[in-house]
């Protein structure tokens, strides 16, 4: 699954060719890279592993959405394969994730939802980023209560200067 690019529509397999594939290989554990691996589209391989009887996990980039705040769901996220997931929190400030054009990030709900995630034994790795524009320092400053308030459902941190994409739309 993935994208070549964000400019373009990405190249998908059904569920059903990537339990094949990964069987296929006779591997159990997974790196996937792909841009963006929904929790709908988590749960679906996961279903195909198990009509197939290969036990495969994974760790994955995660979009991190407010249906992760349903410890269900996030059982279930787990229960199909999922292990680890890669998030990117980016600011803790609303207004910034908006003008970012990403409104489905709610940082008064990133610490219920990495709980969540911890919780059911998916570990957590997060991006941060520094620098945004229009983001005052004082925004960025706010990190550092959050990473001791939450921290301990966090496994590995990755803090980073803002830089625009070769051809990102912002440039």
């Amino acid at each position: 699954t993935g994208s070549d690019t964000f400019l373009k529509n990405p190249r998908a397999m059904s569920p059903r060719k990537v339990a094949q594939v990964m069987a296929e290989t006779g591997a159990y554990r997974f790196e996937i890279a792909d841009e963006t691996f929904p929790v709908n589209r988590q749960l679906a391989v996961g279903e195909e592993l198990k009509k197939i009887g290969h036990d495969a996990t994974w760790n994955c980039y995660l979009t991190i959405t407010n249906d992760l705040l349903d410890p269900e769901r996030c059982r279930r996220l787990h229960e199909a394969g999922c292990r680890g997931v890669q998030l990117g929190l980016e600011s803790l400030s609303r207004d910034t994730l908006l003008r970012e054009v990403k409104s489905w990030n709610h940082p008064e709900n990133y610490g219920k939802i990495l709980k969540n995630l911890s919780d059911v034994g998916i570990q957590n790795h997060v991006f941060l980023l520094i620098g945004l524009p229009g983001e005052s320092l004082q925004t960025s400053l706010r990190w550092l209560p959050f990473l001791e308030e939450h921290g301990e459902n966090m496994l590995t941190i990755k803090a980073g200067r803002y830089r625009l994409t070769k051809s990102s739309p912002e440039e």
